[in-house]
């Protein structure tokens, strides 16, 4: 057929090695050995030895990449859903991060450490990560409003209403559905651990029967918890019990773990820390991808003016010297120990948790530092102007615009809330305040109620406003009742001309407990940033440091500026201070400062360890040696030094 392309009529040469790659990863068998053939009789290793991480040979089709970094991505969404839905308001939300970041983040490791050994290219572990994405699905519709409170906690029946009761059954229901999740994950497991003593042939098993024995005392526990949780819905002692349950079904498995080892004459030997570096790279794209909404809501702000600018430069800093220093303190290659390597994962759990909490703190203190800028703008600019609303000002217009809101329309609104004054209460206060009319008492109340108006847009905005403080403001503004907030701040306002008090008293006390919410993460975040590099100093310790000076200086930096910065918590001690140090927009960049001072002198010693090395090398070209002979002395000259074999052991 002359019309048909040549190509489609090109025969496969049976020497194109790229197709015959691209083969092997579509079409794989149903299922494979892990190990390899050759190697029948090998013993499992001791837990002290060392297994060296040779590139994998291609005896099998390896697992592509792609696959273990959507495996990675796939696990975020049980993460992404509690720190976008589930703001950081105090030390019980911190809690909460730190319990769900814990299961979950050994859900991802238990499975990886499966994966780096076991897996191979084939139907059966393609069927079981499917399994997995489901797991990993199912876990993420539960994270929205995380609280380990819930259900322990003593609940006050004059402070809760329909909306509490709903969110509540939800968490429970979440408890119920994180229980079950974790028994099928821990059961799928250990099926997959069985399989493999199936293909250990002529090897001690021990091993691999002590991991398959704690996945199913695991599964075992929180099957109970699920059980006496769904018993008891509403008991403190059973809702306490289940924490317990998970705590200890997780400890077991680490336990198991650090005991263990896995068996030699495997066909893979993936490696741990290059999962490990990619997961740290995926937790920071995902905590810069949830600060985009702060940084445009930043932008959108109100009296937008050089401040804010900073503030969303800082965070944009800060997130690239977090990625750098962790890449510069971590090399994803092979500790020199067991024991090394497996408490590489274990500080990995404490970094990348304080990589979660250091962003999430971030975001909240951008959307109160740009808060305040706009607090600052209105009662600066706008409050003064609000006296005049017949004929308000343009800026005035403009500035409620920005906000969402217009004047003119919650003047209407207001018009007919605004004004209703028992005369018996009015003669009084004209009796008190002379130049007193009923229009200026109208006039100062609506004043306050479009203040609030502004103050709730405002806290919309910067999502810092839950649906009791939304509530409290929509009563403050429309609520037309003789003993209303409004009208009763405005008669304060008549009684205490001369206060120095920005807001009245009903108003500030709503206003000031948002603020007392969003202001909690400042008093831990500096923490945070200090231990993030302390985590680091551990990395470079259990990872290995050259035995050369300059290695040990580049570890001392990072401990000093760890202490450093942890230390600026202490000035959270004083509330005072801390609301001025954040007004003052310098929070963030002091944490900035410090970090990027710790990149500049650890950039100092690289430069300075460089120039020593290249002047150690050229020495080493040449090394002069006296050698007798009848003659007299003669000098030789020893044969060139292969440049970097002389820094390649470690401690």
């Amino acid at each position: 057929m002359r019309w048909v392309p040549a190509y489609f009529n090109a025969p496969i040469y049976p020497a194109d090695r790229r197709f015959e790659t691209q083969l092997r990863q579509k079409v794989i068998p149903l299922s494979h050995s892990p190990f390899d053939p050759s190697q029948e009789n090998v013993d499992f290793d001791e837990v002290t030895s060392l297994q060296e991480e040779d590139p994998e040979e291609t005896r099998v089709e390896a697992v592509p990449e792609w696959l273990e970094l959507f495996f990675d991505l796939a696990w975020t969404i049980t993460f992404s859903g509690l720190s976008a839905n589930t703001p950081i308001k105090g030390p019980m939300t911190v809690v909460s991060y730190l319990l769900f970041f814990a299961l979950t983040w050994w859900l991802w490791i238990a499975q990886v450490l499966y994966d780096t050994k076991f897996y191979v290219n084939d139907w059966w572990h393609r069927i079981f990560l499917l399994l997995q994405f489901i797991l990993f699905g199912t876990l993420s519709a539960f994270t929205d409003g995380f609280d380990v409170t819930i259900g322990i906690k003593a609940d006050d029946p004059s402070d809760s209403d329909a909306g509490d009761a709903a969110e509540e059954t939800y968490v429970k229901r979440a408890f119920l559905a994180i229980s079950m999740v974790f028994f099928v994950s821990r059961l799928l497991l250990a099926i997959e651990y069985f399989r493999v003593t199936r293909y250990a042939k002529q090897r001690r098993l021990a091993h691999l029967y002590i991991l398959i024995g704690t996945l199913c005392a695991s599964a075992t526990l929180f099957l109970i918890s699920f059980l006496v949780t769904r018993a008891h819905p509403d008991s403190k002692g059973a809702n306490a019990l289940k924490f317990v349950l998970w705590i200890l079904a997780i400890g077991i498995e680490v336990v198991a773990y650090f005991y263990t080892s896995m068996p030699r004459g495997l066909l893979r030997t993936g490696s741990m820390p290059e999962r490990l570096s990619t997961l740290t790279t995926v937790v920071i794209g995902e905590g810069l991808n949830g600060l985009i909404d702060p940084i445009v809501s930043a932008a959108k702000s109100v009296g937008f003016n050089a401040s804010v600018a900073a503030q969303v430069f800082a965070v944009g800093l800060l997130v690239f010297l977090i990625f750098i220093l962790y890449f510069q303190s971590f090399r994803a290659r092979l500790a020199p120990t067991p024991l090394r390597q497996k408490m590489i994962i274990m500080v990995h759990f404490a970094t990348q948790l304080f990589i979660i909490l250091l962003l999430e703190g971030m975001k909240s203190l951008l959307n109160i530092t740009t808060l305040l800028n706009s607090l600052n703008f209105f009662i600066n600019t706008v409050f003064p102007s609000l006296a005049s609303f017949d004929h308000p000002p343009e800026d005035l217009l403009s500035a409620y615009q920005q906000i969402g809101l217009s004047l003119p329309e919650l003047s209407q609104k207001l018009s007919n809330k605004t004004g209703h004054l028992p005369p018996e209460l009015l003669s009084s206060l004209i009796a008190e305040v002379p130049d007193l009319t009923e229009e200026r008492f109208k006039r100062i109340e609506f004043t306050f109620r479009a203040f609030a108006a502004a103050l709730q847009a405002l806290g919309n905005t910067f999502k810092v406003l839950d649906d009791k403080q939304n509530s409290k403001f929509s009563s403050y503004i429309s609520d037309d009742n003789l003993n209303g907030f409004a009208v009763n701040d405005t008669v304060w306002a008549m009684q205490h001309l001369n206060t120095t008090a920005i807001f009245p008293p009903f108003l500030e006390d709503i206003a000031g407990a948002t603020a007392a919410e969003k202001f909690a993460p400042a008093t831990w975040v500096s923490a945070v940033a200090g231990f993030f590099l302390l985590s680091l100093a551990l990395l470079m310790t259990f990872n290995g440091l050259h035995k050369n000076r300059f290695e040990w200086y580049s570890l001392l930096s990072r401990i000093i500026g760890g202490v450093a910065v942890a230390l600026l918590a202490f000035v959270d001690f004083n509330p005072t201070d801390l609301i001025i140090w954040v007004g003052t927009g310098w929070f963030l960049p002091t944490i900035v400062i410090c970090y990027f001072i710790l990149y500049v002198v650890d950039y100092v010693i690289a430069v300075v360890a460089a120039r020593v090395l290249h002047r150690e090398q050229q020495q080493a070209l040449y090394k002069p040696t006296l050698n007798t002979s009848e003659t007299g002395y003669v000098m030789e000259i020893s044969a060139r030094t292969p440049v970097g074999r002389a820094h390649d052991k470690y401690e």
